[in-house]
């Protein structure tokens, strides 16, 4: 067997057994192979994919399910739903429009890459909205839709009101998921602004905000629009909330919300007329977040040396790096060495030999993130 060969078997070996860079979980198009249009109230299931070129799936599959639907729906699905998949708004008739109820990141919004992360850094990076996939929704106000607000049973609209529940269930035990929520916003054409918020009731586990626009407002239950007024569905302006919550927990399955959609007064005799449809459509995706090395370049120096401690100079090292390549160093008359320029978090193999030496550990197999020192061989 070729010597190339065998170094690369060796470091196969290593890396099957090392913690290395891990790759985000995510949708995208193929993490539902069949897309329905709604609207509609059935459960939702798609799978987390792992982008590395081939999009292979990660084997963990995320359901999102809604319940307690609070109100009867006026011209939305068979169920009379107010809170459903794949659906929006329709300005010319009652009924809600038709959507894909698993749709990219860039169906609603204007949504821009920098308002998301998939780094537990919080920096902006790793979901690209025009390739990200979510979840499609839509909180319907048409149930009191030409309706004097603020008489018989119906809220102000300055109110926050109980809609339904929605249920993320995971089909394996998952630590600190990441969800995505795009457009949380909408307005009717009486000139109302609204926002769908969350309240969330699973206990032992708390919400974070990872990243996103200031109109993204998040507490260790909730998450809401912070805009007072002027509430609509653009992730650019702010007037919709949009960006990337962590649900910091530890063997999670299932995470349940209270949905409530809050409107912000504007017009305070109707939530919406009654010649459209009217409501707050917006996305949800959910993924697991990379781990990250650092972007900088590192290296890795040493010595060889004697059991007494004398310098060996001539010896030479071989690095080999995860596609089989080497790179050799030889050490110099105090026994030094240095490879620099190397990759963080590559997994690399080390050899060591000399005409006249024998050493303990001839090879050694690192995962730098960051500079590594003293990286020593014993000779006798």
């Amino acid at each position: 067997m070729k010597k190339k060969s065998l170094i690369l078997i060796i470091l196969n070996l290593f890396l099957a057994g090392a913690t290395l860079a891990q790759s985000p979980a995510e949708f995208f198009a193929g993490s539902m192979p069949v897309i329905a249009n709604g609207p509609t109230t059935d459960s939702q299931t798609a799978q987390l994919l792992i982008d590395n070129g081939s999009l292979a799936p990660s084997g963990l599959f995320v359901t999102a399910s809604l319940s307690n639907q609070q109100y009867s729906g006026l011209n939305t699905t068979t169920d009379n739903a107010v809170v459903m998949f794949g659906a929006t708004n329709n300005p010319t008739d009652g009924f809600a429009t038709s959507r894909p109820v698993f749709t990219p990141m860039t169906e609603i919004g204007s949504a821009t890459d920098g308002m998301f992360s998939n780094r537990p850094s919080g920096i902006n990076l790793g979901i690209e909205v025009a390739e990200n996939y979510a979840f499609n929704l839509f909180s319907s106000i048409n149930h009191f839709a030409g309706l004097p607000a603020g008489a018989n049973g119906i809220p102000t609209t300055d109110s926050r009101v109980y809609f339904a529940d929605l249920t993320l269930t995971f089909s394996s035990p998952v630590t600190n998921p990441y969800i995505h929520l795009v457009a949380l916003g909408g307005s009717s054409p009486g000139g109302l602004g609204f926002a769908t918020e969350f309240d969330l009731t699973t206990p032992g586990i708390t919400l974070e905000k990872v990243t996103g626009t200031t109109s993204l407002v998040v507490t260790p239950t909730q998450i809401n629009n912070g805009n007072a007024i002027d509430i609509e569905d653009s992730c650019l302006n702010n007037s919709a909330a949009c960006g990337t919550i962590v649900l910091r927990g530890t063997g999670i399955t299932t995470v349940t919300f209270q949905i409530f959609v809050r409107g912000d007064g504007s017009n305070p005799s109707a939530w919406a007329g009654g010649n459209s449809h009217s409501g707050d459509q917006w996305l949800l995706g959910a993924s697991l977040p990379g781990s990250e090395t650092t972007s900088a370049p590192v290296t890795i120096s040493g010595r060889a040396l004697t059991e007494r401690g004398h310098a060996i100079s001539g010896a030479r090292i071989n690095l080999v790096d995860s596609s089989g390549d080497v790179r050799v160093a030889l050490t110099n008359r105090l026994g030094y060495y240095t490879f620099s320029d190397l990759d963080a978090g590559e997994t690399v193999i080390l050899e060591i030999s000399h005409r006249r030496y024998r050493f303990a550990h001839p090879t050694q197999v690192y995962t730098p993130v960051d500079d590594l020192f003293e990286i020593n061989f014993v000779g006798k």
